[in-house]
């Protein structure tokens, strides 16, 4: 609940421009209203989450870390599908949040931490660095905010799990195209937000087992 907390105060921040320092739980409760359909989302999501968790037998520091990706991730979806960005302060605070998780994972032992950095600095190098020259070459494809999106990626799953929820976000998205596309809601040339698509992309490969 802490997690679905900080991630539905992310969303109040930047839908209402109010930093978080200065947020009040009051003024969470205010507009609580507004948000019934976002906080359904997270529920659905985290429920989805506990059970295959459960099914695939995640330990107590990977299924935080799923949980907290998943519930992070959710308003950045949001707000890249309504207004085709992705807010930096969003993607810190899921850094911070990844980073605190790694503490806790290396003080129980879970995580070899040379094994993480390795995994994670080849994948921030190999996904960052391939987004950011098709973001260059191709105008109007990728966003910054996409490629930042992968680096934060990368420090939750490493080579292995991005890997993974890259190929399932690229093959939700051939559908939601082709979709777009024969219902001529949009054109070829028109951009599609790809942060909801990594969203189903993580719920697919938890269901698969792969993270």
């Amino acid at each position: 609940m802490l997690i679905i907390a900080i991630a539905y105060a992310m969303l109040f921040c930047y839908e209402k421009n109010v930093e978080l320092n200065s947020l009040k739980i009051n003024d969470l409760l205010n507009g609580s209203k507004d948000y019934r359909l976002f906080l359904a989302c997270e529920l659905l999501a985290g429920f989805i989450v506990v059970v295959f968790m459960n099914y695939h037998s995640y330990t107590l520091f990977s299924a935080l870390n799923v949980i907290s990706f998943t519930a992070l991730l959710l308003p950045v979806a949001y707000v890249d599908f309504k207004k085709k960005l992705i807010p930096n302060k969003m993607l810190v605070c899921m850094a911070v949040v990844r980073l605190l998780l790694l503490f806790g994972e290396l003080f129980f032992q879970e995580t070899e931490l040379m094994n993480y950095l390795i995994s994670s600095a080849l994948s921030i190098v190999l996904f960052c660095g391939i987004f950011f020259l098709i973001s260059v070459v191709f105008k109007n494809s990728i966003g910054m905010g996409d490629v930042k999106l992968f680096g934060v990626l990368s420090i939750y799953f490493g080579m292995y799990g991005t890997l993974h929820i890259l190929m399932y976000a690229m093959i939700v998205t051939f559908f939601y195209a082709c979709y777009l596309l024969a219902t001529k809601k949009k054109e070829k040339k028109d951009e599609i937000s790809f942060a909801p698509m990594v969203l189903f992309g993580t719920l697919i490969t938890l269901i698969a087992g792969a993270l």
